[in-house]
This record gives C-alpha cells, sequence and structure tokens, in this order.
C-alpha cells in the first residue's frame, strides 16, 4: 500500500471516529460515569457507607448520581431560553437544594444508610460535591450541543445540492446519521437511513455494502484483501464490498 493510501486511510480512520463520537449519545457516557463513581465510591465505603454491604453502597451510588447527572441534562435543556451565564449559575444551586431534600427522603427508605439531617446544613455538606458534578455534566451538555453533527439538509429534501445535482461521491451510515461525500470534496452529514438515501441518489451509483453506497465515476480501482474485496475512491477512502453483493457488481462490470 502506497505511503500517500495509507496516510488517507488514517485520516479517514481518525474523521470516522470523531464522527462516531459525535453522533453518539451522550446519555451513554452519562451511564458510564454512573457506573464508574457508583463502583470507585462503593470500593471506597466513601461517606461511613462502609456500614451496609457493597451492593447496597453501589445501589446507593447508582441511584444518587444517576439523580443528580439526569436533573441536570434535564434542567440544561429544558432551560434553553435563559442566557448560558445565568444557567450555569442557577442550575447548580438548584441542584444542590434538590439532591439535599432528594437525599433526605432517600434516608427514610432505608437506601441511604444515615440518619435524616437539619436540611440547611445538610445543602452546605453537599455543595462541595454537587456543584463540581453539575459543573461537568453542564460543559458536557455544552460541548455536545456545539459540536453534534448538524444535518446540512434534510434526508427528504430531494431538491437539496447534496442529493439533486449528481455530484455525491459515497455515502456511508452511521447511527442515526448519513456522512455523505462530494466529489469537491466536502462532506456532510444528514440525518436519515440509507434506505431512504438510495432512491434519492439514482441509478449514478450503487449500495455496495449494507452501510455504504458509492458513485461509479467516483471508483478509483477494486483491490483483494484477504477473502475480502474494497472499493478505493478517487479521494483515497477505502469502502468495503459486502460480499452478497460482490457478483452483482462484478455483473454490472465494477471489477
Amino acid at each position: 500500500m502506497s505511503e500517500k493510501v495509507a496516510k488517507s486511510l488514517d485520516s479517514d480512520s481518525s474523521s470516522r471516529m470523531v464522527a462516531a463520537l459525535k453522533a453518539t449519545r451522550i446519555e451513554v457516557f452519562y451511564a458510564i460515569g454512573v457506573l464508574v463513581f457508583a463502583l470507585l465510591f462503593s470500593a471506597a465505603g466513601a461517606y461511613d457507607t462502609d456500614k451496609v454491604g457493597f451492593i447496597h453502597r453501589f445501589a446507593m451510588w447508582a441511584v444518587v448520581v444517576g439523580l443528580l447527572i439526569a436533573q441536570t441534562a434535564l434542567l440544561f435543556r429544558v432551560l434553553t431560553r435563559l442566557p448560558l451565564r445565568v444557567r450555569f449559575v442557577l442550575i447548580p444551586l438548584v441542584m444542590t437544594a434538590a439532591m439535599a431534600v432528594e437525599v433526605e427522603l432517600l434516608k427514610y427508605t432505608g437506601l441511604v444508610p444515615h440518619d435524616p439531617d437539619p436540611i440547611l446544613p445538610f445543602i452546605l455538606f453537599l455543595s462541595p460535591i454537587v456543584i463540581p458534578t453539575v459543573i461537568v455534566v453542564l460543559f458536557a451538555e455544552l460541548f455536545q450541543a456545539a459540536n453534534a453533527p448538524e444535518p446540512t439538509q434534510t434526508i427528504l429534501n430531494e431538491g437539496s445540492i447534496v442529493w439533486a445535482n449528481a455530484n455525491v461521491a459515497w455515502v456511508h451510515a452511521s447511527d442515526h446519521y448519513l456522512e455523505v461525500g462530494l466529489q469537491s470534496g466536502e462532506t456532510h452529514f444528514v440525518r436519515g437511513r440509507m434506505k431512504d438515501a438510495v432512491p434519492l441518489l439514482g441509478s449514478q451509483g450503487q449500495q455496495v455494502h449494507r452501510s455504504w453506497w458509492v458513485a461509479r465515476s467516483d471508483v478509483d480501482r477494486v483491490e483483494t484483501k484477504g477473502r475480502d474485496r474494497v472499493i478505493l475512491v478517487k479521494q483515497g477512502k477505502e469502502i468495503p464490498i459486502g460480499r452478497s453483493r460482490v457478483d452483482a457488481l462484478k455483473a454490472d462490470g465494477w471489477f
């Protein structure tokens, strides 16, 4: 493989990784954060919770941290009419008070192994724990909102430049998005499914894999790699050919 193609593949792998991260729902990262936080605090028996068993501690921390993260994210999304600075000040204060009340209520269920405390001192006690966590979630929400791939046009908009001008080089389906590469080298993200895009693309190419469509005019060459075949398009991108589609493409003269 030439150095140029190798660099192109490395670049393509990086871009696909970034695209996948952008398309991934932030709730997945929140769920991972809750699990990690619960495991660490349970293992340490933090805040005198070593009085109860590990499973009990894990359930307690998972519930408390899950409530904190979920409610913070919900407030950030609901209070969109407020200026960003106001949200960054208001939400930590609201969540500190809310978590103090909720943890106090959880003490009556037996989930939190402590006796009830006076609410105002308890709010002050929780603030060094709650406020930094809330700030982290707010920045995560802000980052997700700023970096999520915004659709450049709706998938059903047949009059858009991506679909109508016959300049699409390839289309890659990833999660709920389509990554659309133009022959000019531009890349667009649109919200939609491959089965919706293929009819709009007409006969200028074919779906060569369940998650890839390629324009016939953009094919540079087809290579064999072990038992598989791949298409190299003119921009250097390597696109897999589904084994079930090899015979049809061969019969159509693609290789």
